[in-house]
Parts: C-alpha cells; sequence; structure tokens
C-alpha cells in the first residue's frame, strides 16, 4: 500500500470534522438560548429573539477553527481540562488550552497543569507587563 505523510491524513480529517458540522440557522440556538432564565421573556418578543439568535450564530462564526488541534488530540489519547486567557486593556493577548492523558491521576494533571500555567504566565507578565485576566479588573 503507498503511504500518505500522517500530517496530510490528519488535515484531511480535521477538514472532514469541521465540515461535519452544518451552517446553523437562526433558530437552531433556539434549544441553546432557552436554557437561559431569561428567555421566556425574550420568546415572546420577535424583536429580541431574533436578535440574540443572531447574537448566537455570530459568535459561532467567529469561533476559531480548533479542529485540526482536537484531531490531533484524540489520535494522541489526550484529552482537554483547562483554558486560560489572558487580556490587557481590551483586548484578548493568549489564550492556552491544556490537555492531558486522561490516565493521569489527578493529581499528577493539577501539578503538570499549574506547572504550564504559572510558566505561560511568568512568560506573559513579563513580555507585556500585564496580570492575567483572571486578576484584571477590566476583565468584567
Amino acid at each position: 500500500m503507498k503511504q500518505m505523510p500522517e500530517a496530510d491524513v490528519h488535515r484531511a480529517a480535521a477538514a472532514l470534522y469541521n465540515s461535519l458540522r452544518p451552517v446553523p440557522d437562526l433558530e437552531d440556538a433556539d434549544p441553546f438560548l432557552c436554557r437561559s432564565k431569561e428567555w421566556h421573556r425574550i420568546e415572546q418578543d420577535p424583536a429580541s429573539r431574533r436578535e440574540h439568535r443572531k447574537q448566537v450564530l455570530d459568535l459561532v462564526a467567529g469561533a476559531a477553527d480548533v479542529s485540526e488541534w482536537a484531531v490531533e488530540l484524540g489520535q494522541c489519547g489526550l484529552k482537554p481540562f483547562e483554558t486560560y486567557a489572558w487580556k490587557s486593556e481590551n483586548a484578548f493577548d493568549l489564550a492556552v488550552q491544556i490537555a492531558a492523558n486522561a490516565a493521569l491521576n489527578p493529581a499528577q494533571r493539577r501539578e503538570l497543569i499549574r506547572a504550564v500555567h504559572a510558566a505561560v504566565e511568568g512568560t506573559y507578565r513579563r513580555f507585556f507587563g500585564m496580570v492575567p485576566a483572571c486578576e484584571s479588573a477590566s476583565t468584567r
């Protein structure tokens, strides 16, 4: 059998994975919006309902394509655990998603995640002179 480079196979798998998600319609947001305690008020007003649906679809349209990363995680037997984001005045500068072997015991995983977070945070503070979003008063 002739071989393709593994990276090409992974890219194809990522593209397929990404293509399996249908382009959502406005109404597709309803099952997720109705989870809000406020939905009963919004649902009765067509203009508000449409605007909230559009907001959801705009967020989906602007979402980062991480399909190749997801395929690689699965191939390597890794599971995503933690996400951290660092923000300056009005924009996020950096986000890190940490994935680890699901077989690690929880204490090992927590220690590993803490170490990665501390290393990235220290570098971020050194490079940008900023505090992480979780410490910044301008994040909420």
